[in-house]
């Protein structure tokens, strides 16, 4: 109570005679009436659920707020208090139209929150299967990501927990793929389609693959994992290897030709595995959807020695392993 500012109790005051006043309930209402208090109240309603800063600056009221004006903390003991305001606040924006869902993944618990239903199980009781797949209705112009719409149907062993379908942004199904410990089953008549830079990932690691391999002499101690992910071997070694006439450039946001530096020679010993050094040189190149065939005649610099390096510098390793 003593958390809610006074203004608080003006707003409450003066919005309820205010909405009485306005309100004709013996005769029929019109079309312009109804309309003009569908739109206020929702935007009171969003307001509560969504408090902008000015709000919570000038009237100082939240849907929180409105909850302790109802009921006394003091009255209650912490986790029923807790517990009371969040069921008040979940059936106050269950009446909302919004739809709103969260996952919450960890090591052994999967949780599904949205306006209409709260699942948390253990991962070992779950089930997942992928439906099917869509293109989203309205694309979203700011990724450059091919973002499909992938439903994945929920099961649990208990057989009392309802099935229900989640819709799960294409980038978001791969994150919660590597988190879940349980797989997500995908039919064999449905193809998880890759991302672009998946799929340029895949293109580097084929051109790669044609460059001739670096013959590398180290001693069996010094062989180690990748640089950058920590799990896969460091097979990747950038050696100059290209012809310093060669064009390298990419395309730039205007779709204007702009050269980049010519390589350099790198002295660094293998430090990568070919997936995060095509992350790293891809990464550096113009990949909308228009020029991501061209990727490959542009420049990285080694992210170590900052030397510049073309998709042609980089050699799978083939490692003699000497006596230590």
């Amino acid at each position: 109570m003593s958390g809610v500012k006074r203004v608080t109790w003006c707003f409450i005051l003066v919005l309820g005679p205010i909405s009485l006043a306005t309100c004709d309930f013996t005769t029929q209402l019109s079309a312009l009436q109804v309309v003009i208090h569908l739109a206020a109240l929702s935007v009171v309603h969003f307001a509560l659920v969504f408090p902008p800063e000015e709000l919570l600056d000038g009237l100082g009221i939240t849907l929180f707020d409105l909850f302790s004006i109802l009921k006394d903390p003091e009255q209650y003991g912490f986790i029923e208090y807790v517990c009371k305001r969040q069921t008040f606040f979940k059936t106050f924006v269950a009446l909302y139209p919004a739809a709103h869902t969260f996952l919450y993944c960890n090591r052994n618990f999967f949780a599904y929150v949205s306006n209409w239903r709260l699942v948390a199980v253990k991962q070992a009781d779950l089930r997942l299967l992928v439906d099917n797949t869509r293109m989203p209705m309205i694309p979203n112009m700011d990724d450059e990501e091919r973002l499909r719409h992938i439903f994945v149907i929920v099961s649990f062993r208990q057989p009392y927990l309802p099935v229900f379908t989640i819709s799960l942004r294409h980038d978001l199904y791969r994150q919660l793929n590597e988190v879940l410990a349980v797989p997500i089953i995908v039919p064999a008549h449905i193809t998880i389609p890759l991302t672009i830079m998946e799929e340029l990932k895949e293109d580097f690691i084929e051109r790669v693959a044609q460059n001739d391999r670096h013959i590398h002499h180290a001693k069996a101690s010094d062989k180690e994992p990748c640089f950058a992910c920590g799990t896969e071997e460091n097979i990747i070694k950038i050696v100059k290897t290209c012809a310093d006439n060669n064009e390298r450039w990419q395309w730039s946001r205007e779709g204007q030709r702009v050269y980049t530096d010519q390589c350099q020679v790198c002295v660094c010993r293998p430090l990568w595995c070919n997936r995060c050094i095509a992350q790293i040189f891809i990464g550096k190149q113009n990949i909308d959807a228009v020029y991501r065939h061209d990727y490959w005649r542009g420049t990285a610099q080694c992210p170590t020695c900052r030397k510049a390096f073309c998709i042609r510098d980089v050699h799978l390793v083939e490692f003699v392993l000497e006596e230590d």
